[in-house]
């Protein structure tokens, strides 16, 4: 496929007023790559606890419009997973920040990915057909939330915990 060609590809349904399928890809592998190379560095612990960070996550919630039985979904959903992290996983890097810094930094990421990642959705409320965290049916936000925090999880495995 032609670059000229990539650039126009859209994906059936896209809203025509928004730059083509494959423009806002790059732009959304752009933002995250960044954002996940500076917050996954061991010397970037940072001092965030993992509670306000849920609180400025369901702010970013509440003003991408997402009702309040989704952010409970969501928000619920990543608190579980970030609890999966065990201390006996950690690694170097990982004991050195300590667990609680480890579960802040994967939802710190996902704080500083979502904006522009859900800005790149044309058509947040749209249902999507895959079945993710229990749940089938999900909209276009919920799949973007849920994706943009195993990407940050993933990263912060191969950061901070053994065998990865």
């Amino acid at each position: 496929m032609s670059l000229a060609l990539a650039a126009e590809w859209r994906l059936p349904g896209d809203d025509p007023t928004m730059p083509p399928f494959a423009i806002r890809f790059f732009l959304f592998c752009s933002i995250l790559g960044t954002a996940l190379n500076c917050a996954a560095t061991p010397a970037a612990c940072g001092q965030a606890s993992v509670s306000a960070v849920q609180v400025k996550l369901r702010r970013l919630l509440e003003e991408s419009g997402a009702p309040n039985k989704e952010q409970t979904f969501l928000l619920d959903g990543a608190a579980r997973r970030v609890q999966e992290i065990r201390p006996e996983s950690l690694n170097a890097a990982g004991r050195q920040c300590g667990l609680e810094a480890v579960r802040a930094l994967v939802l710190s990421c996902l704080a500083q990915t979502l904006p522009a990642a859900l800005r790149a959705v044309p058509s947040p409320e749209r249902r999507v057909t895959y079945a993710e965290w229990g749940r089938t049916d999900l909209s276009a936000r919920e799949g973007v939330f849920i994706g943009m925090f195993h990407a940050c999880r993933g990263v912060a495995m191969e950061t901070f915990l053994s065998g990865h």
